[in-house]
């Protein structure tokens, strides 16, 4: 279900401009990272010669290296240099600084940002994941038609996800593209998520809402409480993933620490150029040797500057660079393995022929049965409670009754007592 390019040509980033792509031109780019990745684990003598991928081009565009190379040449062609053996004390005291300052920070910044590529490649496959997941619990307690809800709208939000982050992607060359072939969202849907806007974190939020919405709808099929506390806590576990990714972008490498790299390099290259071309343990130095000082001299520029190129362009994976997160095949593989999943025990082309407006229509219809269950058994449940208090209030107008004629029985009875005593005293008095 993977996408497969059309061609094999290499588009360059620095020369077209990726802001109105089209969904074949990423595809394009994502078939040349690939390739690269390819050939990582070829022989090392093919790997150095190579020139695609690489940072050659970005350091051949750099002035800096430039100014270096030609600081080398000023250096060498200096008549005074036949009368010099060595670079001055202060020169050579200011590059054992500028390089042991260099080390440190270059290094630092390479490794933080390779921990962040790390971090943002983690959470771009753990939402996939956690997409998966929640498919399969909703193929296990869920109807059918809330089913292939949590399909499209789990996708949906990943998809764009990727679409707010930056604008690398846009609605045009993504969105549109995936929507239109898997049905994704329905019209209305796409509308509201028009009002809201693609850029930014407010569009997968409000598709996750309507994921919890749909939880809340198919409550009643899930067996117990527990199955639906983890349904709800991995749909929180994919917004916080996906969240993760707006903070590394809203949060990139300090300003301050890119500029200390680039005056340490502004500093140390120079320097170390002049060095190699002034100073000599012979007395001159012919054109050969000249040319393997320049070779090395070059080489190590272009190491530099490309370890600086390199901590750049994975401090931010996200683009349209060769090195860059193939986000087109991690969006196919997600829609891929989350309908495979919940095709794995029914027939797919039924489910996956019908357009996202049938299978809303039919998501709505059963939604509409359970609200008419609910109302009936709202209802009896009022009818029974209406009756229990009718019998209440009957048995306890019939106890009221018998307890009023008990009483008036009673008080009758105490005045023939009473009667009965004052006959036997007037007849005691008679007899006496």
């Amino acid at each position: 279900m993977f996408f497969k390019s059309k061609g094999s040509k290499v588009l360059d980033s620095s020369q077209h401009s990726f802001k109105n792509d089209s969904f074949e031109n990423l595809e394009l780019v994502e078939t040349k990272g690939e390739a690269l990745r390819n050939k990582v684990g070829k022989d090392p003598v093919f790997i150095l010669f190579q020139f695609s991928g690489t940072a050659f081009a970005a350091v051949f565009m750099d002035w800096q290296f430039w100014f270096v190379v030609a600081l080398f040449w000023i250096a060498r062609g200096n008549p005074m240099h036949k009368k010099r053996h060595e670079v001055p004390d202060s020169c050579g005291d200011a590059l054992n600084v500028s390089q042991d300052l260099l080390q440190w920070t270059l290094v630092f910044y390479i490794e933080q940002s390779y921990h962040r590529f790390n971090i943002q490649h983690y959470n771009c496959t753990q939402s996939a994941t956690h997409i998966i997941n929640i498919c399969d619990m909703a193929r296990q307690h869920m109807s059918q038609a809330g089913q292939w809800r949590m399909f499209r709208l789990l996708n949906a939000a990943y998809v764009l996800t990727y679409i707010g982050i930056g604008d690398e992607y846009t609605d045009k060359s993504l969105f549109f593209p995936l929507n239109e072939k898997y049905k994704l969202l329905t019209h209305q849907e796409v509308a509201r998520i028009k009002e809201i806007g693609f850029q930014g974190n407010s569009a997968y939020q409000e598709i996750l809402s309507w994921v919890m919405q749909t939880i809340k709808i198919e409550r009643q099929n899930v067996r117990s409480e527990r199955e639906v506390l983890e349904l709800v806590t991995e749909v929180l576990l994919l917004r916080n993933t996906l969240g993760r990714l707006f903070e590394y972008t809203s949060f990139p490498m300090p300003f301050s620490y890119r500029h200390c790299i680039s005056m340490t390099l502004l500093l140390f290259l120079p320097l170390y150029s002049y060095s190699m071309g002034y100073s000599t343990t012979l007395p001159y130095l012919g054109i050969t040797e000249s040319l393997i000082e320049f070779v090395y001299v070059f080489f190590f520029t272009v190491t530099c500057l490309s370890t600086r190129v390199l901590a750049r362009k994975i401090h931010d994976p996200f683009g349209h660079d060769a090195e860059d997160f193939p986000v087109v095949q991690f969006i196919n593989a997600t829609i891929s393995g989350s309908y495979k999943l919940l095709c794995s025990f029914s027939n797919p082309q039924t489910q996956w022929d019908i357009s996202g407006e049938q299978r809303e229509e039919g998501f709505q219809q059963v939604c509409a049965l359970k609200q008419r269950k609910r109302t009936v058994a709202v209802n009896f449940i009022r009818f029974e409670s209406s009756l229990n208090s009718q019998k209440k209030k009957v048995c306890s107008a019939v106890v009221a009754k018998s307890q009023k004629k008990t009483k008036s029985l009673v008080k009758t009875r105490s005045k023939v007592r009473i009667a009965h005593t004052i006959i036997l005293r007037k007849g005691t008095e008679l007899s006496n």
